[in-house]
C-alpha cells in the first residue's frame, strides 16, 4: 500500500492481490471437494437403510451441530431413538460430544469440522 500510495506502484499491488484471491479460491475449492467426497463416503456408508443413525450421519451436512432435542425433531423420532443414533455416530467417531456437560449435550460433525477449520495455505 505504501507502494501505490508513494509511488503509484499499482501493478506490484494488483498483482499480490490476484494471488491472494487465487489462492482462496483453490482453497475454497479444496474444501468444496474434501466435503463432497465426505458426503458421498457418508451416503455410501449410512445411505439406503433408513435407520435414525443412518438418516443422522447424511444429514450433518444440513446442520453439523446437534443436541439430543434437535435430531428428534429433524428426523421425527423418539428423544430415546436420537439419543441412540448419536451415541452409535459417535462410537463411529462421526460425531463428538463438544459441551463436556452430563445433560444438554451438544455434539458436531467432526470430520466436516476437520474440513472446514483447516488452517489456511495462504500464509
Amino acid at each position: 500500500m505504501d507502494g501505490v500510495r508513494a509511488h503509484g506502484n499499482w501493478e506490484d499491488w494488483v498483482s499480490f492481490f490476484i494471488k491472494g484471491v487465487a489462492q482462496q479460491a483453490e482453497e475454497s475449492v479444496d474444501r468444496t471437494v474434501a466435503l463432497d467426497t465426505l458426503r458421498r463416503r457418508y451416503e455410501e456408508e449410512y445411505g439406503g437403510v433408513q435407520y435414525a443413525k443412518n438418516r443422522l450421519a447424511c444429514s450433518l451436512f444440513e446442520q453439523p451441530y446437534v443436541t439430543t432435542k434437535t435430531v428428534a425433531t429433524m428426523l421425527d423420532i423418539e428423544r430415546s431413538t436420537a439419543y441412540r443414533a448419536i451415541a452409535d455416530l459417535e462410537a463411529d467417531g462421526v460425531l463428538e460430544e463438544v459441551t463436556g456437560k452430563q445433560r444438554n449435550k451438544e455434539h458436531r460433525a467432526k470430520e466436516i469440522f476437520d474440513i472446514l477449520e483447516r488452517p489456511p495455505q495462504t500464509y
